[in-house]
């Protein structure tokens, strides 16, 4: 569940086998807030997304409020596109090959910091979910997890999944 889309990966063990990329990400419903509260992009992204900033948090408050107001059920269309292009790909990953289950959901990607979406697209697929931690494999050494600057470790972090990704993987230049 990224910015500018949702990616949507199947996997066997560890083998991929099937990918999607569905077109509804977080910029978009942030672009409706701003234009709902005639505010810019950025307060908008600001105001929409929590801050580990006080003074930048109670300053975008109310235009939260107020882009709210105007039009509560955008992130519910929002996600109720991403919950039928999921419907589509389970079913066509489940009716095609040796029958087959997607068996759970595992949510990465900066917006499944939003529980309140994630438990929406769960119970609107069905299966059971939850939130991926790309750190949690990561051998964390003496007071690590009070080392990091606006970062809570002892919750799950999928907005770093990409970053995490590209760290770990090989260097092909």
């Amino acid at each position: 569940l990224g910015a500018v889309s949702t990616k949507v990966m199947i996997a066997e063990g560890d083998q991929m086998v099937f990918a999607k990329n569905i077109h509804v990400g977080s910029d978009e419903r942030t672009r409706h807030l701003a234009e709902a509260a005639s505010i810019p992009f950025e307060a908008a992204r600001e105001a929409r997304i929590p801050s580990f900033d006080d003074v930048a948090a109670e300053a975008t408050q109310g235009a939260l409020a107020t882009a709210e107001l105007v039009d509560p059920t955008h992130d519910k269309q929002a996600a109720d596109r991403i919950v039928e292009d999921l419907r589509l790909c389970v079913r066509y990953f489940e009716t095609t090959g040796d029958h087959r289950r997607v068996d759970r959901l595992v949510l990465l990607g900066g917006e499944a910091r939003n529980k309140r979406l994630c438990l929406e697209i769960a119970k609107a697929i069905g299966l059971p979910a939850k939130i991926g931690d790309p750190f949690a494999r990561l051998m964390r050494i003496g007071d690590a997890r009070q080392a990091t600057v606006g970062v809570d470790m002892n919750q799950p972090q999928p907005g770093w999944a990409v970053p995490f990704g590209l760290c770990a993987s090989e260097a092909n230049l």
